[in-house]
């Protein structure tokens, strides 16, 4: 009981999970409720090869890589920012600075870099705040992989 969202992990590149079909719609960002006890239900699952990608450097205003910042793409739809949510991304850059993030649907991301940040502090509204502060708008299209560099300064 209660409502759900349905996820596929371990999905190898270029895949990814495109939408959920279930009575007819597409529930693949709508929390929804699965009857239990019931008939069997089907929930249909399409996946793609055209997963999009944001990569880019970490680095401060002289070109030197930063590694000790967390990278967070966040959608500008207030209404993606739940957990669970794929428009919502945290990752670490690598020792040279460079970080990636596969599987972004497609839509308009504030992208920054904060440190003494966690998955689960993404879903506070003052970290919205936070991060719309350090970051920058980047547009991400279906199949595409964008490049963006994320400069900080200090």
């Amino acid at each position: 009981e209660g409502n759900r969202v349905v996820r596929l992990e371990g999905l190898q590149a270029p895949w990814s999970l495109e939408s959920v079909l279930y009575r007819g719609r597409n529930v693949i960002d709508i929390p929804f409720k699965l009857q239990s006890g019931g008939k069997p239900e089907r929930v249909r699952l399409v996946l793609t090869d055209q997963a999009s990608r944001m990569t880019g450097m970490v680095h401060d205003q002289t070109g030197r890589p930063i590694t000790d910042r967390a990278v967070i793409a966040l959608s500008v739809n207030p209404t993606f920012r739940h957990p669970g949510s794929r428009h919502v991304r945290l990752t670490f850059p690598d020792l040279t600075g460079h970080y990636d993030v596969a599987s972004l649907p497609a839509g308009v991301y504030l992208v920054g870099a904060l440190s003494g940040i966690q998955e689960g502090d993404l879903y506070d509204a003052s970290m919205f705040q936070e991060i719309s502060a350090a970051g920058a708008e980047v547009v991400i299209e279906t199949g595409a992989v964008t490049t963006f560099d994320v400069q900080i300064t200090r």
